[in-house]
């Protein structure tokens, strides 16, 4: 896993900070939150308004789901 720093002005680092999260619909970086604390960084409309419906709830995914994703992400890697 990896590290990552804050890229404006070195204020945060996380753990893991490049990981993918995701809700189905949206996916970011895990250290999207930190951003948003750290600057009042926005976030589109369009994001907030679906997370506001499914009450910032993420469905669960099934061990097959999640590595039928990770096969997705790591045929990205091998391509080009």
């Amino acid at each position: 896993m990896g590290h990552t720093e804050d890229v404006v002005d070195q204020k945060f680092s996380v753990v893991g900070g490049s990981a993918l999260h995701s809700d189905g619909t949206y996916y970011w970086r895990r250290d999207t939150a930190e951003y948003v604390e750290t600057y009042g960084t926005r976030l589109p409309s369009a994001f907030m308004e679906h997370g506001a419906r499914t009450n910032w709830h993420a469905p669960s995914l099934t061990d097959e789901e999640i590595m039928d994703i990770d096969d997705f992400f790591m045929s990205l890697r091998t391509q080009g």
